[in-house]
Formats: structure tokens, C-alpha cells, sequence
């Protein structure tokens, strides 16, 4: 009832920034039901991301219709076995009325009610430390807030304790109770050992200082939730919908206080500049996940999430998540289900939607079934109050199978399509004869992306930088430098199928042999208007967020770039657009320009073979444009940002090119058809038609 009224009041924004993406009625029922939860007595449900509580109350309502009879019976269920958490206070006070409202018919039946929502961080919990040489450690539970550190007596875990401990403190602070009277209280009411009572007393008086100095108010309350995760056990069912933040997108503190736990998990596969560029762009979905397994999830009990498509595609991000274990604990678990939902976009905010299950205890076993959710043709985006036999009468529902894409490596990414196709695939799978680069990584894009407005009779170019473009604020600058640094370039979005639509000027102060940027030395001499056009963003060259960026420019000069070598500038070269949702490619190799004959060469959002034959590149751009190959690729690479990164053709089984073969001297001159078909603005759907049928014929596909 107030999940419309909380994301019309909660900025979008700040929403995004929480993760929180809250799940229509229909996909919340579809979940628990999917999940196996009946609301049978005795049964414990679970929802650690709870928001305004759309997956509690769908859960209290199936406990209402499972159990006809004896209304206190059912009454105490619900609140001892139907229990949130949730870290955003609003959406706790969302969640808690619409729980009472769910339970209204039961108000007359039980006292007192505690609505089981608690306002906590489901993933850092207050912590029980046990380490050598930290005997204040020993046996206790740590509480971190921004304010202090707080121990509690291992003891005093229970929900008793902390219920009783919390609601004498309360009373002591508002009787401005000395520390020293508040002990004996103690003492009284717990019987604990010397040091235990200590440092309950130590949590005393640091509160009571923060309440003599007028910031009180809350803290009882919020020791009392906060421990909620430590109290409450373990649960049959854990569903929900988990924050999907990216890992850059995390506070750096929150992310240092996570760090052992990705480790201990670990959800970080990949060492070095791999982890650090793009390889280790994790979901924090990925470690709620993990968590929720291991410390609310009973053994043999069932996991559901719905979460981002790309913790099952993406290549180096996702093969921590992928092993499917509790490294640390060595417990396996069993994915048992996937549906693919990014067709159907059941969010009004994010897409590549997908929902899963798991249980605890048992290892994934290959193929694991997937459902696919694609809307009919002519159904726009699904509105969030339908039902879900509305939801299913709009959408094709098809059956799939998902396995890893690499047979040897079970962390692989999934590939996922038709049980009949995934044999077809597999005449397509194997190491592939060509390594794939990605384009040049020039940021920010507004100092190194030019126009050039003029040649100049001494053959210095008048350019002018492209200060628009991208995230940055960058001053417009126009002035004449050298052009032997300049080079005409193309990015993902100015690819055709066999053609471009445009090219721009991208400033290269990089050298391809070394890897690394020109000297300041080398720049004197050679190239000095370039670099003193390019010392007027020094500071904030400087300011990049990479951090291997910032590394290398602060290991040689301010103005490095990323992606460049001598593949690069290859006689030939074989370029796909990134980030997308199908394969577009296109053969580069020189162009005239108006200050010369110049290598074209493309981006970051793009990636490519490297080659020195003109027939071999157009055979590989065949095959690459071809639909069976479109289809293979996509059955791995999830659309969107990982769509056609270089990693994806470590998998495909190109067979090297061999100008005695017919089939691949046919396809090196289609190729060649196609694209100069493009260049004249001709359809080349007849040529695409013959590429089709020869690529089939190259892996001897019927």
C-alpha cells in the first residue's frame, strides 16, 4: 500500500544510490510461491532487504490461507517466524504498516505485538571476535557505529538479554543514572562474570556521554535492532529482492568494512590490473547473497532472489559468485532455478532483471533450468499493478538450460538457450586462434577527443576539444598543434554492420611500443603546441578516478592514456561495438584525412582483432556479422555493459583462416561486398543472407 507513496517522496536518486529497486505485487507473490513457502506452521520466512515489505506481506497472506483455524496459533507464527531487516529507517516504518495492516485481523487475538522489522544492516552485523593477543576480543560481540565501537558480552546475544539490557538503559538515561549505579543494576539483573559486567557498564557510559551532550534519542532502540541478525537465528526461506549497487558506487568506508567478508567469500577471483579494470566491477548483490546463505539460511533451506542478470554473465566480476560455496566454510550451494527476466523489465528504474533460487548444503549441478520472460510483440513496458496472469498473458515463456560457457572453468560465465541449441553451440565452442584487445581508454573524453576545424599552410591542424562530452566539466579550448599525435578515430556507437556512420579525432600521446606515454623530453621536441595544449588539464589528468590510471601517471606523465600498443595501429583490424545488445562489425584499416593518410582507429566502448591480411580480416568480419554467431554470443554475454568485451572471444573456435579454403575465401569476399555496399548506401540483406548460410557451413551446421 505505501511502496507507490515512499518512491514518490524518496528522491530517485538517493534510491538508486541505496540499491533500492522496490518489486511489484506480482513478481513478490511469484517469488514466494516459486520458492516452495506455503506459510505452514513452524516454517521460517525471511527478508533481509525488506523496503515497504511486498515479499512479508505476501508471505503473511499465504500463512492466512494455509491456516484456516485457531487464530492465536497462526497469530504467533507470523510474528515469531515472518521477520525483515532493512537499513533505510523510512522504508523500516513503510514496512512495519503494511506488516500491521497485513496482520490486522489478528490485533484482537495477541498481546503484546512486536512488528519483527528491525531497522539493521543485514550484512555488517555486530560481530563476535575470538583473536589471539585481543583478550578484550575474547568472547564478544563488537557493535560498530560512526559514533563507537561497542562489546558486548558474548552472552549477552540472546533477545532476553538485549531486549532487558536496552530497556534498563533507556530508563537509566532518562533518570541521568550515574555509571557507577547503573553496575549494580547489572549486577542484579544478569549475575554476570566481573569483566562481562564491565563492559556492558563501558557501553553505558559512552552513551550516556553521547545523551549529556543532547545526541541521545535512539540508541537503546538501535542496539536493540541491530542485533536482531545475531538473535533471530536461522530461516527455511530467505527471499527478497537485495540492494543492486555496483562496488565503485560504495562508500570507501563501507567498502573497507566489507572487504574481509568479499574476501572470505571469495568474490574476488581476479589479482592485479584484471580485478582493477573493469574485471572487478562487482554487484554488492553478490556478497548479500553470500551473507544471507551463510548466517540466516538453515541447512537444506532455500535462498530467493530476484537480482541482476550480469551475476551470471559477466566474466571476471561474477566467477567469485559462480563458484556457488561459502569458501571460507567450504559449504556448497545448489543453484536449483534462474529466469531470465531483462526482456520483460519489471523495474520502472533498472533492467537485466532475473530471479533465482538456491539451497543450502548441496552443490550446483549442470545444466540448471531457466525460464525466459520475453514480451509479446507490442507490449511496451509492463506496468507494476498488473497481476501476474496478466504479466504471463502479455510474455513468451520459454524453457532453457543453463551451463558455463567454458566446460573446464564451472565459474565461467552461464550460457543459457534451448537445450537443442546448446548442442549446436558446442560446435562453436574452444580456444579461439585470435586474441581480441579492447580500444583505447582516453579519459576524460573531453581533453583527448578533438575536432579539427582547420590544416594550416605549415601543416599544424587548428582543433578545438570536445568539452561536451562525457561526465566532465571541461574548459573549450581551440588552438593549433602538431598532427603527428592525432588520430582519426571512431567509438561503439559510430559502427555499422560492414561500415561507420562517423569518425572524430582522438589525441594519442601514447607510445604503441613502449605502452606507455611519451616522455616529456620527446614531447619537447616533437610535439610541443601538443603538449602545451595538454598541459592546461594537468590538474585534472591528475584527478582520475582510476586508480591504475593515476598510477601510471604518476609513474611516468600526467597525460597517460590506457589500451594502446602496437595492435593498435595494425595494418588491419577487426572492430565490434561493446555495450550493446548484438554484434556490429566492421574492417579499419587507413583512411585519408585532411592533414594525412591515417590509421583509424576506435575506443574502450568498442574491441577488436589485429591483423596484417586484408582477405582474413573481412573472413573474420563474415563470421563476427553473421546471425548464428550474433546468437552464440548473446547466449553468454548478458546485453548492456559487458556486452562484447574482449574476454568474450577467449571461448569461441574461430578456425584459423586459409586462403586454400573455399568456404573462407567466400566469406573474406562477401565481407568485402558488404562493405562496399555500405559505403554506397545500398541493403545488403541479400549478402548477409549468403554469409548466414556459409558460416552454418563452416562449422558444418544443418
Amino acid at each position: 500500500m505505501l511502496q507507490r507513496l515512499y518512491e514518490l517522496l524518496v528522491p530517485r536518486k538517493l534510491r538508486h544510490d541505496l540499491g533500492e529497486y522496490y518489486t511489484p505485487d506480482w513478481l513478490a507473490g511469484y517469488v514466494v510461491d516459486k520458492s516452495g513457502y506455503k506459510g505452514k506452521i513452524g516454517t521460517r520466512f525471511l527478508d533481509p532487504a525488506c523496503g515497504s515489505g511486498t515479499f512479508l506481506v505476501q508471505a503473511i497472506n499465504r500463512t492466512i490461507r494455509h491456516n484456516k483455524s485457531n487464530g492465536k496459533t497462526v497469530a504467533r507464527h507470523i510474528l515469531e517466524n515472518i521477520a525483515g531487516f532493512d537499513l533505510n529507517p523510512i522504508a523500516v516504518l513503510s514496512a512495519r504498516t503494511n506488516y500491521l495492516i497485513a496482520f490486522s485481523r489478528f490485533i484482537p487475538l495477541i498481546r503484546p505485538i512486536s512488528i519483527p522489522i528491525y531497522l539493521c544492516d543485514s550484512i555488517l552485523t555486530p560481530s563476535r571476535y575470538v583473536e589471539e593477543g585481543e583478550l578484550q576480543f575474547k568472547d564478544t560481540i563488537i557493535f560498530t557505529t560512526t559514533k563507537a565501537n561497542y562489546t558486548f558480552p558474548v552472552s549477552m546475544k540472546a533477545k532476553s538479554h538485549i531486549d532487558k539490557f536496552t530497556s534498563m538503559m533507556d530508563n537509566a538515561l532518562r533518570g541521568k543514572v550515574m555509571p557507577e549505579i547503573f553496575k549494580n543494576k547489572v549486577k542484579t539483573e544478569f549475575n554476570l562474570p566481573e569483566k562481562e559486567t564491565s563492559l556492558l557498564v563501558d557501553v553505558y557510559k559512552s552513551i550516556k556521554e553521547l545523551d549529556d551532550n543532547g545526541e541521545n534519542g535512539i540508541w537503546s532502540r538501535y542496539i536493540k535492532n541491530a542485533f536482531a541478525p545475531v538473535y533471530l537465528g536461522k530461516f527455511d526461506f530467505v527471499i527478497g529482492n537485495p540492494p543492486w549497487v555496483r562496488w565503485d558506487y560504495l562508500s570507501d568506508d563501507y567498502r573497507e568494512r566489507t572487504l574481509k567478508l568479499w574476501q572470505n567469500y571469495g568474490l574476488f577471483s581476479l589479482k592485479g590490473y584484471a580485478a582493477r579494470l573493469g574485471g572487478g566491477k562487482k554487484d554488492f548483490s553478490m556478497l548479500f547473497t553470500h551473507t544471507c546463505a551463510d548466517n540466516y539460511l538453515k541447512d537444506k533451506g532455500i535462498l530467493g532472489f530476484v537480482i541482476t542478470m550480469e551475476v551470471f554473465k559477466s566474466k571476471g566480476a561474477g566467477e567469485g559468485f559462480r563458484q556457488f560455496e561459502l569458501k571460507d566454510k567450504q559449504v556448497p550451494l545448489k543453484v536449483l532455478s534462474m529466469e531470465d527476466m531483462v526482456d520483460l523489465k519489471p523495474f520502472q528504474s533498472a533492467n537485466k532483471t532475473s530471479i533465482f533460487f538456491m539451497k543450502k548444503g548441496e552443490k550446483t549441478i549442470y545444466p540448471v533450468k531457466v525460464t525466459k520472460w520475453t514480451r509479446k510483440s507490442g507490449i511496451g513496458r509492463i506496468p507494476t499493478n498488473w497481476h501476474l496472469d496478466k504479466v504471463k498473458a502479455n510474455c513468451e515463456i520459454k524453457k532453457m538450460q543453463a551451463i558455463p560457457i567454458n566446460p573446464d572453468k564451472l565459474s565461467s560465465s552461464w550460457q543459457t538457450a534451448k537445450k537443442s541449441d546448446l548442442k549446436m553451440y558446442s560446435q562453436l565452442k574452444g580456444k579461439n586462434p585470435y586474441r581480441a584487445y579492447s580500444g583505447i581508454y582516453a579519459s576524460p573524453y573531453g581533453v583527448f577527443w578533438l575536432n579539427v576545424k582547420e590544416v594550416r599552410p605549415d601543416r599544424l591542424v587548428v582543433i578545438e576539444n570536445m568539452y561536451g562530452r562525457g561526465k566532465w566539466k571541461i574548459k573549450s579550448v581551440s588552438q593549433s598543434i602538431e598532427s603527428n599525435l592525432i588520430f582519426p578515430a571512431i567509438c561503439g556507437a559510430d559502427i555499422l554492420k560492414f561500415g561507420i556512420k562517423n569518425n572524430f579525432c582522438l589525441l594519442v600521446p601514447q607510445n604503441p611500443k613502449t605502452q606507455k606515454p611519451y616522455s616529456k623530453d620527446w614531447m619537447f621536441q616533437n610535439a610541443p603546441l601538443t603538449y602545451a595544449y595538454l598541459k592546461q588539464f594537468e590538474k585534472i589528468l591528475h584527478s582520475r578516478g582510476s586508480k591504475p590510471l593515476k598510477e601510471l601517471a604518476e609513474k611516468t606523465e600526467f597525460y597517460a592514456i590506457f589500451g594502446v600498443g602496437r595492435y593498435t595501429f595494425a595494418k588491419y583490424r577487426v572492430v565490434w561495438k561493446r555495450m550493446t545488445a548484438k554484434m556490429s562489425a566492421v574492417v579499419l584499416s587507413k583512411i585519408k584525412t585532411d592533414f594525412s593518410i591515417k590509421s583509424i582507429i576506435s575506443t574502450e566502448t568498442t574491441a577488436f582483432f589485429a591483423l596484417d591480411r586484408k582477405d582474413e580480416s573481412h573472413y573474420l568480419c563474415a563470421i563476427l556479422n553473421s546471425e548464428i554467431v550474433n546468437d552464440f554470443i548473446k547466449s553468454f554475454s548478458a546485453a548492456g555493459r559487458g556486452f562484447g568485451t574482449p574476454s568474450i572471444m577467449n571461448n569461441f573456435a574461430i578456425p584459423k583462416f586459409n586462403n586454400d579454403n573455399e568456404i573462407h575465401k567466400k566469406l573474406a569476399e562477401l565481407s568485402e561486398k558488404a562493405h562496399n555496399l555500405v559505403k554506397k548506401g545500398k541493403s545488403i540483406e541479400s549478402v548477409e543472407n549468403k554469409i548466414n548460410l556459409v558460416v552454418k557451413k563452416l562449422w558444418n551446421i544443418k
